[in-house]
């Protein structure tokens, strides 16, 4: 008992020495990048001393090489399957004569639009032809859908049609304002944009097989406004509202709509030609399975990760195989001969006075909705009236809308815990644990954006 005082003030200079070599050896580290950082701008980049920046950007590169080839070597039978299973969905979508998109072995999950690289547009007679060819085709539409709301119209719709074998991408524009029956009186209101709305799906998807003639569709991506806001801000974007309207934009133009479709067909051209690279080894997992969170699809993270290794084994891209840009419509001629590959970014000028008309020239203030929708679910006393309300603004991603990040995460965290907390009472861990999952993939993605994009970017 005489020693316990000693004991403890033994431990506690234990304690203080061990605090002062930690402060001091941060101080010192810190004293010696400040020196190395000094002496590297005095004897100049790559005379004699490195700054420290250049250093650990080197070494991040290095370990990115190194880790991809590390996980091709561990997962090559995976890879392999994954390229099976693709060639193969892709050779029973061209063989069925049906037109029901092909069942899936698993239960349909969200995705993201797989993008590759860009070649100089080839002429009509080489490499594309509506011969039979074993294609497989994903169309990407995006929707009006308000805050919650389920229905709307497909507002820019392209096909994006994939041979595996060749090696080839076509996409091909579709304008909204093209003629296809949707059930209304009114022949002004039968247009492929309120199909979607009107009949569902599958008859959407059934029109565009029509408009394009490149065999049935089996799979879709379906993008939001949130949604497009967030993979705009990923792909590096400073304003990517002000994006989001340079590409929905129709006035200016000679031809309205088939413009805007044109310009969107050119954008996707352009994900195709710059991020194709980032697909691959352990940024590109990162980069499918987290885009995943983001737009509803019943692609897989396999048949994604098949397509991307499917592409890069046919060679793409090389010189027989690229990206070719189709229109269609009445005007699709006037764009045959215009540049492709074009960057389509925003001009301030040209869009900072556009104005959502059914806001009346007010920009939506969704931060102020979300909290009163949030308010109100809290006085519900029955899970169902909060998965309701809940499900589809989750679904939409609306917080991706704030640009605030410490308000958007704030929004993004009470939405997912009130709605999975409904889930639960309600009894339906499946929808919980998916939940949980996508929300977690997002926030990878997000989080880790700078370091997935900063080799591409360089």
């Amino acid at each position: 008992m005489r020693n316990t005082p000693n004991h403890e003030l033994l431990k506690r200079r234990r304690h203080r020495r061990l605090l002062l070599r930690s402060v001091g050896g941060i101080a010192l580290l810190f004293v010696g990048f400040a020196a190395w950082d000094g002496l590297s701008a005095l004897t100049g980049v790559g005379n004699y001393l490195p700054p420290p920046g250049l250093v650990a950007d080197g070494w991040w590169r290095w370990s990115v090489r190194n880790l991809d080839t590390s996980y091709r070597s561990m997962f090559r039978h995976q890879i392999d399957r994954d390229v099976r299973a693709a060639k193969q969905a892709a050779q029973q979508a061209s063989g069925s004569g049906g037109s029901s998109p092909i069942p899936l072995p698993v239960e349909p999950i969200r995705a993201f639009t797989v993008a590759g690289p860009l070649l100089d547009r080839y002429p009509l007679d080489t490499a594309f032809s509506d011969s039979e060819q074993r294609r497989l085709n994903v169309i990407v539409y995006g929707v009006d859908s308000r805050l919650g709301r389920a229905r709307a119209r497909a507002d820019a719709i392209h096909l994006v049609s994939l041979d595996l074998e060749l090696g080839v991408v076509e996409v091909v524009s579709v304008p909204r304002g093209l003629y296809s029956y949707a059930g209304y009186k009114d022949k002004n209101s039968n247009i492929i944009a309120n199909v979607l709305a009107s009949r569902g799906r599958d008859r959407f998807l059934r029109a565009v097989e029509k408009i394009c003639n490149k065999g049935p569709i089996a799979y879709y991506i379906e993008i939001g406004f949130s949604q497009a806001i967030g993979i705009l801000e990923l792909l590096g974007y400073k304003n990517p509202a002000l994006e989001l309207q340079a590409l929905r934009t129709r006035r200016g133009f000679q031809y309205g709509d088939v413009n805007r479709s044109y310009n969107q067909g050119e954008f996707i051209c352009l994900l195709f030609r710059r991020y194709f690279p980032l697909l691959t080894g352990v940024r590109g997992e990162v980069l499918i399975r987290g885009g995943l969170a983001l737009v509803e699809s019943n692609l897989t993270v396999e048949l994604c990760r098949g397509i991307v290794y499917a592409l890069e084994k046919s060679g793409f891209p090389s010189a027989t195989a690229g990206v070719r840009h189709e229109m269609r419509g009445r005007f699709s001629k006037r764009f045959v001969n215009l540049p492709s590959g074009v960057d389509t970014t925003a001009d301030e000028k040209a869009v900072s006075n556009l104005r959502y008309e059914s806001m009346r020239g007010r920009r939506p203030a969704i931060a102020a909705k979300i909290w009163r929708l949030l308010a109100r679910c809290r006085r519900y006393r029955k899970p169902q009236s909060v998965i309701r309300r809940l499900e589809r603004v989750v679904e939409q991603h609306a917080w991706l809308q704030v640009p605030e990040a410490d308000e958007r995460w704030r929004l993004r965290d009470s939405l997912v815990a009130m709605l999975g907390r409904a889930y639960l009472v309600r009894g339906d861990t499946v929808k919980y644990r998916l939940l949980k999952s996508r929300m977690h993939e997002e926030y990878v993605l997000f989080k880790d954006r700078e370091r997935l994009l900063s080799l591409q970017r360089k």
